[in-house]
């Protein structure tokens, strides 16, 4: 630790051994005692003992071949008194790293401690306690997360559990020592991941009280020493990133968006196949090089690209249910695809108003109807039991249990419509225009961009799950939220 140490006793360090005399502790080095030299099978579980080894010995060798862990637990009664419990990891040949292992100090105790390197391993046990050591493959410790420690559940000075960040994040801590009566020490090291010749301090303080907060940048498995004289709690957690997206899209070819089941996530999809995932979207890949429309499955995590042709591509868990054949010559190419919630299937929508039905039932089409307007957005309900689709001009067309609260139809408009979205708090609908005006159908309006200058126009929408708010994209990438939506980043 940098700085001076304010502390009014020695700090706990590793020793060879320690014997308890009293209330007094010396070091002195025992010979470790035998035992059985097998080296166990890789990625292997062992389990090892006091009863098998005495309290202070080595261990037999094993061998790890990916992340293991070592949990562990000792037990002071028989002993009578707070006594030391030490662990050393013995490294492979040639590997310069250092593993820490438990170093404990008290009645009784139990943790898991977590590795990420390889090779052929034993243990050194130093200990006026029985003890209980398993080592086993694939340990992970929890990460990527929020992390509390405290002087009730660590005691006043320990090690805490292990935890594993990506930085950058933060070590939030605070210190009271009214009940010490006087200012105390309250001090953290940050024990670094093997191999990491990075030093990262904490708080060194002295005082009746204090708090802070501390940022740190590397990566890997971590815990932390705290030595004090107060009551005292840490948390640890990820720094907040700032919504993004997986990629950037090529401007103008975007076609497309559709909501992750949360809706703090969504998909951007480009007619050059390739798909950008916003917040807590994940990217389940990238489709052909003539992508029309995509769909996001009932569940909302994976999504379905179509091609004008009709060929449907699955990802994530969205499931296949069939397309359109090569063979098929479309009156007009496909332009919408929306998903059944009841069946797990989907409709296709041609330009013309024709539905193409996939494991879903068929309510009709206007196929066999000239358009005024070409169809260009389709929704299903929420129960299944029909669909709508909307014209260029705002008309709106309804199938099976789909009810009609009006439409654009017959209305001069400033700029086309592109799409729509159901709002599933009233079961009515938004109609949107490439302009971004939003037109809408027993449903709220949360806003729109009609009276604002578009870099480029917005080719698709998408609502909330709770129908709080919806989303436009535009055809270069950029969001547009309103609402309750959360911006997660543009592809723009």
């Amino acid at each position: 630790m940098e700085g001076d140490v304010l502390g009014r006793g020695p700090r706990r360090v590793r020793v060879s051994l320690v014997v308890g005399i009293g209330l007094g502790l010396v070091s002195a080095s025992l010979p470790a005692q035998a035992w059985a030299s097998t080296i166990r099978a890789a990625s292997d579980t062992a389990t090892f003992t006091s009863s098998q080894i005495g309290t202070s010995g080595s261990t037999s060798q094993f061998s790890e071949s990916q992340n293991w862990e070592m949990a562990w637990s000792f037990d002071c009664s028989s002993y009578g008194s707070p006594g030391n419990f030490m662990v050393d990891v013995n490294q492979p040949t040639g590997d310069t790293t250092t593993d820490p292992g438990p170093n404990e100090l008290g009645m009784s105790g139990s943790g898991t401690d977590y590795y990420t390197d390889t090779g052929t391993f034993s243990l050194s046990i130093n200990s006026e306690c029985s003890w209980t050591i398993t080592v086993s493959p694939n340990g992970s410790p929890p990460g990527g997360g929020t992390e509390s420690f405290s002087s009730n559940t660590t005691g006043s000075t320990g090690e805490t559990s292990q935890f594993s960040e990506s930085g950058p994040w933060t070590m939030s801590w605070s210190y009271d020592c009214s009940s010490y009566g006087s200012q105390g020490n309250f001090m953290v090291d940050v024990n670094q991941p093997p191999g990491d010749t990075a030093t990262d301090t904490g708080p060194n303080e002295l005082g009746m009280n204090g708090s802070g907060q501390d940022t740190y940048y590397d990566t890997g498995i971590f815990s932390l020493d705290v030595d004090s004289e107060c009551s005292w709690s840490v948390q640890v957690a990820p720094v907040p990133q700032p919504p993004h997206c997986s990629t950037t899209l090529p401007a103008g070819t975007v076609v497309g968006m559709a909501t992750t089941s949360d809706g703090k996530g969504y998909w951007i999809a480009s007619s050059t196949g390739a798909v950008a995932a916003c917040g807590d979207a994940t990217n389940y890949g990238n489709g052909p090089s003539d992508v029309a429309a995509i769909a996001s499955s009932p569940a909302g995590n994976g999504y379905w690209l179509v091609t004008p042709s009709g060929a449907v591509f699955s990802y994530g868990g969205a499931p296949y249910h069939g397309g359109i054949p090569s063979t098929v010559k479309l009156d007009k190419p496909i332009v919408a695809m929306a998903a059944d919630p009841a069946s797990g299937g989907y409709w296709l929508l041609g330009g013309d108003g024709g539905v193409f039905s996939f494991d879903a039932p068929f309510y009709g089409s206007t196929g066999n109807i000239k358009l005024v307007a070409p169809a260009v957005g389709m929704e299903a309900t929420l129960d299944g039991g029909g669909y709508r689709f909307v014209a260029s001009d705002g008309g709106v067309f309804d199938f099976g249990n789909a009810r009609f609260y009006g439409s654009m139809g017959g209305v001069r408009l400033n700029k086309p419509v592109v799409g729509m979205a159901n709002d599933p708090a009233t079961g009515g609908y938004w109609l949107d225009a490439s302009d971004g005006g939003i037109f809408s159908f027993n449903a709220p309006f949360y806003g729109s961009t009609g009276n604002i200058q578009l870099a480029q126009p917005c080719v698709a929408m998408t609502a909330m799950p709770d129908g709080g708010g919806y989303r436009l994209v535009a055809a270069d990438g950029g969001i547009f939220d309103f609402g309750d939506a959360p911006f997660e980043g543009s592809a723009a």
